[in-house]
C-alpha cells in the first residue's frame, strides 16, 4: 500500500460512517517509510453530521513519513468520529504552499486516544492538533519537535472539547518560533507519565513553553498536577500571552493561567531567555 507520484489531498486509508479499521502491528512492513504524498493522510475519517452513527479507527502500526513527502497528516479524525492510536509516529514531511504549512501527527476534530509516542522533524510540523469535539487523553513517553515554526500540542475550542489531557515523560522542542504548548480557548491538563516528572525542554529564539492567545469568552487555563520542570534555553520563552485587540482582548497577569493546586510548576530559563512575554 503507497502513495502514487501524483498524489494529492489524497488517503491510504479513509473510512466511511459506521465502518471500523483496525490497523495491526504487522501493517509496519506493508507501509514501510511513506516518501510520496502531497497534503495527504495515511488514514483519514470524514466528518459526519449524525452524532452516533460514527467512523471508528484502532490503530496499532508505527507510522514512518520521509521528507521526501509534503505536509503530510498521519491521522485525520472527522466530526463523531474516533481513533484509538498505539503507534508512534515518525513524520518528517517537508513544508507545502504559501503559507509553509508541514506535517501533523494526529488531527483531531472528533474524539481521539493516543497512547504512541510523535516525533516530528521538519519545519511547520505540529505534532498534535486537537479541536475536538471530547476531552483528549494522551499517555506517552515521549514527544519530539526538530522544526522552526512547529508546535508540539494545540488545543482550542470551548466546553468539553477543546480540553487536552496529557500525560508525559518528556516534551522537547528544537527550533525557532516554535511552541511546546498552545492554547487559544482550549484547555490542558498536564502530569507525569511513568516518571516522577515532566520534563520539558524549549531550544530556539522566540520559541515558548506555555503559549496562549484567548478571547475574553473563552479563557483557557494549565492544570498542572505532579511535578513539571520547564527549562528555556538560547532565546526562548517559558510563558508568552497574546492579548489579542478590541473588545475580546485579554490583559492579564499570565499566573492566573496556571492551576498548579496539585502540583508544581518550576521554571529554568537560562541568560539569553525570557521569563515571560507580551505579544499584541
Amino acid at each position: 500500500i503507497a502513495f502514487g507520484e501524483n498524489a494529492r489531498a489524497s488517503s491510504l486509508f479513509s473510512v466511511s460512517i459506521g465502518g471500523k479499521l483496525i490497523i495491526d502491528k504487522s501493517m509496519e512492513s506493508v507501509f514501510g517509510t511513506i516518501d510520496k504524498g502531497v497534503q495527504s493522510y495515511v488514514v483519514v475519517t470524514p466528518g459526519s453530521g449524525i452524532a452516533g452513527v460514527n467512523a471508528a479507527v484502532v490503530n496499532y502500526s508505527d507510522i514512518k513519513i520521509s521528507e521526501e513527502a509534503k505536509a503530510m497528516t498521519a491521522f485525520y479524525v472527522g466530526t463523531n468520529n474516533t481513533l484509538e492510536n498505539y503507534g508512534n509516529i515518525v513524520n518528517n514531511s517537508s513544508v507545502y504552499g504559501f503559507n509553509n504549512a508541514g506535517g501533523v501527527g494526529l488531527y483531531i476534530v472528533g474524539t481521539a486516544l493516543n497512547r504512541g509516542n510523535i516525533v516530528m522533524n521538519n519545519d511547520g510540523a505540529m505534532a498534535i492538533y486537537n479541536i475536538g469535539q471530547a476531552p483528549f487523553d494522551s499517555q506517552s513517553d515521549f514527544i519530539k519537535i526538530n522544526g522552526n515554526r512547529s508546535v508540539g500540542i494545540f488545543t482550542d475550542k470551548s466546553g468539553t472539547g477543546g480540553l487536552s489531557n496529557v500525560a508525559l515523560n518528556k516534551l522537547d522542542v528544537t527550533g525557532n518560533e516554535s511552541m511546546a504548548f498552545h492554547m487559544t480557548s482550549g484547555s490542558f491538563i498536564l502530569s507525569p507519565y511513568t516518571e516522577d516528572s515532566l520534563e520539558v525542554t524549549v531550544d530556539g529564539q522566540d520559541s515558548a513553553v506555555f503559549s496562549s492567545s484567548l478571547s475574553r469568552r473563552s479563557l483557557g487555563k494549565y492544570t498542572i498536577n505532579g511535578k513539571l520542570n520547564a527549562h528555556v534555553k538560547n532565546g526562548g520563552i517559558a510563558i508568552a500571552h497574546s492579548a489579542g485587540i478590541g473588545y475580546n482582548a485579554v490583559y492579564l497577569n499570565p499566573i492566573d493561567l496556571f492551576d498548579t493546586s496539585n502540583g508544581d510548576l518550576n521554571i529554568k530559563v537560562d541568560e539569553n531567555s525570557y521569563a515571560m512575554a507580551f505579544l499584541r
